[in-house]
């Protein structure tokens, strides 16, 4: 009877830790998604993996993100706080409102914007996330400093790096090398991730992983507008399977364990009978 109890306290132990997050330490996200008109036949795919599987799947409340759109031009799509599961759907509804019709790309101008932001951030105890997601084709006008008549564009931030190609687009993890220090007197060294952060046990509405099938228009949930719930929609789903199957688990456990004394009385009751029998 102890192994059974035991077992049985395992297993609702684990189910309650299905509504536990993975991940305790909150991230600095920092995106920049080329909006150029080259990018036209990449940005629905594009804004699916941005809004899906960065935002939707690895966000938490806690976190601090900037979402810059670039093309000739830079653009902060948002830079604050992500206080709630309502901000996160409000950045996915930004993210997939982009189109690609920006004249010019200049991909080195985006970076050096990103930089700049990034070293104002500051918190060198916060690990940083920076994703570029772009075609790669450097288009800048010419007689701007990062004009290229080959259509590449060489930067210090592209340094360290680790590229992941989508076919149309890629998807470019950008670190910083000795020299990203942390202006002030402590001179910090920024601490960048090579891979995504841990991301919470069930994924977050609005993620590929969430959305297993397919919309009837073939699409993926992650670009349809009902992928991702309203806000607090992710926190609601999560509850509404977790607290029933606890539930259900309760009133399993407290049949199995009245079920295991009776036939311990049971015994106990038969004990001496059979005694007084022979």
């Amino acid at each position: 009877m102890k192994r059974a109890l035991a077992f049985i306290l395992c297993f609702m132990l684990s189910l309650a830790g299905l509504s536990a997050d993975e991940r305790v330490n909150n991230v600095d996200f920092f995106i920049l998604l080329d909006t150029s008109l080259s990018m036209q036949p990449a940005i629905q795919d594009a804004k699916n993996f941005v809004a899906g599987d960065v935002v939707g799947r690895l966000f938490l409340p806690g976190d601090w993100a900037c979402v810059l759109e670039f093309y000739g031009q830079r653009s902060v799509l948002w830079k604050g706080d992500i206080h709630s599961d309502a901000d996160t759907a409000a950045l996915v509804r930004s993210i997939r409102a982009l189109e690609a019709d920006g004249s010019f790309t200049d991909i080195g101008a985006a970076l050096d914007d990103l930089d700049t932001i990034v070293k104002e951030r500051g918190t060198p105890d916060r690990p940083k996330y920076i994703l570029l997601v772009t075609d790669e084709r450097q288009e800048a006008p010419q007689g701007t400093r990062y004009y290229s008549s080959d259509y590449t564009v060489n930067h210090p931030l592209l340094s360290y790096i680790k590229r992941e190609d989508h076919g149309s687009f890629r998807v470019i993890t950008i670190g910083y090398g000795l020299e990203g220090r942390i202006e002030g007197e402590s001179s910090d060294l920024i601490r960048t991730l090579s891979d995504p952060p841990a991301r919470p046990s069930s994924p977050l509405a609005g993620s590929a992983q969430a959305a297993l099938g397919q919309g009837s228009d073939g699409q993926s949930a992650v670009a349809s507008e009902l992928a991702y719930q309203p806000p607090e929609g992710a926190s609601r789903l999560r509850d509404s399977v977790l607290w029933p199957v606890l539930g259900g688990a309760a009133v399993l456990l407290a049949g199995v364990i009245a079920v295991l004394w009776l036939r311990s009385r049971k015994r106990d009751d038969d004990g001496p009978g059979r005694a007084n029998a022979t």
